[in-house]
């Protein structure tokens, strides 16, 4: 009788381990742009582009993926296809996360990470499309019991909101001396 009284009240610690709350949006009539022409060749735009997402620029200039927190530093990676074609992939170093203006888990602004891509497309002598791309978008959702060093938080894919592409875009025209639009965060309506 003890035996199972023990596993009863390891289930229920097991259970109370665990959590997971519904994911809910701010608005669903978020639009931005996820591409944008710079007036520059696909190679100098390139280059500029290493310098953007060098460690020490990010440190000094916060790429806006939130209006409220932080998102941490991304390395981007590049791959060259031909003079005219070009690719960044951008990630986290490590678990950088933002608070987003779109989803939100048990109240509160989701904590969210993501993967994105770059890619750069000459279109004329002097001009590049700009086309950003969200790899991956996972939020905090609750967490899980028990992996081998305890808790540990519950990821749950969620869809691209336009956000994050067009802060990118942003961070990359301001980096550049363009002038652009603000992010539009939330519909306003």
């Amino acid at each position: 009788m003890l035996k199972y009284v023990s596993l009863f009240i390891f289930i229920l610690c097991l259970a109370s381990c665990t959590s997971n709350y519904k994911i809910r949006t701010q608005s669903n009539n978020v639009v931005n742009k996820t591409e944008f022409s710079f007036p520059y060749s696909a190679e100098n735009l390139s280059s500029k582009l290493e310098r953007i997402f060098s460690i020490q620029n990010q440190i000094e200039n916060k790429i806006p993926l939130s209006s409220s927190f932080h998102n941490g530093i991304y390395i981007a990676k590049v791959t060259k296809f031909n003079s005219e074609t070009y690719q960044f992939d951008v990630n986290t170093i490590s678990s950088n996360f933002w608070k987003s203006d779109f989803y939100i888990v048990n109240g509160e602004k989701a904590k969210t990470r993501g993967k994105f891509q770059i890619f750069l497309t000459q279109t004329g002598v002097q001009s590049t499309n700009v086309k950003v791309k969200v790899t991956l978008l996972q939020v905090i959702n609750g967490v899980e019991c028990c992996g081998p060093h305890g808790r540990y938080s519950r990821y749950t894919d969620v869809a691209p909101t336009t956000i994050e592409e067009y802060a990118f875009l942003f961070f990359i025209g301001e980096q550049l001396g363009v002038k652009m639009n603000p992010i539009n965060r939330l519909n306003k309506g």
